[in-house]
Parts: C-alpha cells; sequence; structure tokens
C-alpha cells in the first residue's frame, strides 16, 4: 500500500506540472496575438500591483514592504496591450515574492523611469532576496530551465517574458548577488521600432586622468570619469540612476570634493547590488573609521596591477542583457 500511494502521490505531481505547463503555454499563444495601442505605465504598474497583492499568501506579505517610485501618468509609450502587464510584470512580482523567505523582512521595490538618451522607458523590479549564484543567471532565460521544480515551476515564465520584450525590440536585464537580492529591468523603446542595444559597463572615477587612461586600456567598457571641484556624490547617483547598464563602480579614495567612503555607503543605500570598488594610494585612506553602512565590494592598495583588478571584474557577477 505504500508504495502504491506513492505511485499515486508521483502521478499527481506529474498532472499539476503538465496542467501549469498546459496554462503557460496558453498564454503564450494568447500573447503572440499583437494589438499595439498607447499606454500609461504609471496606470499599468498600479493595475499589476493591485492583482499580485491578492495572488501572494499574507502570512508571507506581512514580511514584504512593497515601494514604487512616483510615476507621472503623463509618460505614455507605445506597448503590447495586455502582454506588459499581465505576461511580464506580474512574472517578475511573483519571482521577487518567492525569492524572499518566510523569516527574512522582505522588500520589493519596483521603480519606472524614461532614458531619453535610449528613447525608451525602463521598469525594474527590485528584491532583497536569496539571489541568484552565476550558474542559475547563465541559463535564466532558457526554456524550462527552473529552480522551483519541486514547486511546480516550468521554467516558462522568464523565457516567455524574454521573447516578448525581443519581439518588442526591448531588451530584459538582471543584476543578482547571493544573499543581497535580484534586480530584473524591461528596456522598452518608446517607438517600438528602433531595438535596444546597450551592453554591461563599468563606471571608474579619479582625479587622475593617466590612471583613468590605463584603467580604460585594460578593462572591457569602461566609462571614465574625471572628477573635479564641481563634482559630487549627488552626481554619481543621477548619473547611475540614468545608465542602469552600469553594474561596477570603481573610484579613488581621495577626491577633490568626495570621500570614496561616503561615495559608497550612497551608492550601496540606492543601488545595493552594485559592486563598488575603491583604491587609494594612502594606507590610511584603506582604512574607514569606525563602523560603517554601505562598505564596498573590494579595496585595493595601490599601485595594484590590472591583472590583479581585471581578475576581480571577471569573478564579480555581471548583469545580464
Amino acid at each position: 500500500m505504500p508504495a502504491r500511494h506513492g505511485k499515486i502521490r508521483v502521478f499527481q505531481t506529474a498532472v499539476q506540472t503538465m496542467n501549469s505547463l498546459v496554462k503557460f503555454l496558453e498564454t503564450f499563444i494568447f500573447a503572440s496575438r499583437w494589438i499595439q495601442a498607447p499606454l500609461y505605465l504609471g496606470l499599468i504598474l498600479a493595475q499589476v500591483v493591485y492583482c499580485w497583492l491578492f495572488m501572494v499568501e499574507l502570512s508571507h506579505l506581512a514580511h514584504n514592504a512593497l515601494s514604487t517610485s512616483k510615476i507621472s501618468e503623463t509618460d505614455i509609450m507605445l506597448a503590447v496591450l495586455g502582454l506588459i502587464d499581465v505576461v511580464m510584470i506580474a512574472n517578475l512580482l511573483i519571482n521577487a515574492h518567492q525569492a524572499i523567505t518566510p523569516e527574512r523582512k522582505g522588500r520589493i521595490v519596483i521603480t519606472a523611469r524614461s532614458l531619453d538618451r535610449l528613447n525608451a522607458i525602463l521598469i525594474e523590479i527590485e528584491d532583497n532576496g536569496i539571489g541568484m549564484k552565476k550558474a542559475v543567471l547563465d541559463h535564466i532565460f532558457q526554456p524550462f530551465f527552473t529552480t522551483r521544480r519541486d514547486m511546480e515551476g516550468t521554467g516558462l515564465g522568464l523565457s516567455i517574458s524574454y521573447g516578448l520584450i525581443k519581439e518588442h525590440n526591448g531588451l530584459i536585464g538582471v543584476l543578482s548577488k547571493p544573499g543581497v537580492g535580484s534586480r530584473f529591468s524591461i528596456y522598452l523603446p518608446l517607438d517600438a521600432r528602433t531595438p535596444i542595444s546597450i551592453r554591461p559597463a563599468v563606471l571608474c572615477c579619479d582625479s587622475d586622468a593617466a590612471y583613468l587612461k590605463e584603467i580604460k586600456m585594460s578593462i572591457v567598457n569602461v566609462i571614465d570619469w574625471q572628477c573635479g571641484d564641481q563634482d559630487n556624490c549627488d552626481d554619481i547617483i543621477a548619473y547611475l540612476e540614468m545608465h542602469p547598464e552600469v553594474d561596477i563602480f570603481i573610484s579613488e579614495i581621495n577626491l577633490p570634493v568626495m570621500n570614496g567612503w561616503d561615495l559608497s555607503r550612497k551608492i550601496k543605500e540606492r543601488f545595493p547590488l552594485l559592486c563598488v570598488i575603491l583604491y587609494s594610494s594612502d594606507p590610511q585612506a584603506g582604512k574607514p573609521e569606525g563602523r560603517m553602512s554601505g562598505k564596498p565590494d573590494y579595496v585595493l592598495q595601490k599601485p595594484f596591477s590590472m591583472t590583479q583588478l581585471q581578475t576581480i571584474i571577471r569573478e564579480t557577477g555581471r548583469q545580464r542583457l
């Protein structure tokens, strides 16, 4: 009898998994019927969040905090009606919720803004869940790949979202750090005709132009910023807001009007998943006074080899775009 009951449970699990798979395929087939219409981004996000609150279990929701940035109802974009909200955003919200363990005080943040330089809208969903390792990130958008097979996961949610966004000439990116959380970014062009093309980037700040040049020649896709007397922490934060493809920040600690430790703290407050690397030739500068929040991921003592910096960047979990 126990063996028979075990087979029945296996059969029931298989049926449930197949049922979930069929539902996902039905969603995908329906999603292929394209209807383009003007879309109020603020209204769509509000509707999706409202529906999502009914989908999560209340016991878990009590441990989660949800916040959204201010989104103007005048932010209109040409999008695929009924797909952006249900298939893409709702699926990412569910994933974010499932990544937060019940004993953890979770936080899910939804932001949306215009990126004029890309003529696009950016929607970001960030959580402070368990995060993902590099081995998972390498396959995350592949059909049928899932880490939740025992929870009826089909591995189709992200692959369908990926396909829909690509069809819309957009991009979906993910930045994740184990034990810290994950951030999914959806880039959607305003005209839906011009493909968006960006790559993960490194922002490097220093007042020494020669050293910036050396780093730029050694590291791929570096954005160099020669800091002067007019540059401050708010300028750096504003730049990162408008350049979400930056996933690594490198800086000299002793800048003209900024301190690298203060800069690291402010960056980590706003972008906790961003890798921060500080360096200095001053041994004392590499030792912060007392305990501080927002510590950098690495502190290097100059002179250091570019090979060492290349190794750190290579081993850091980069953003998938």
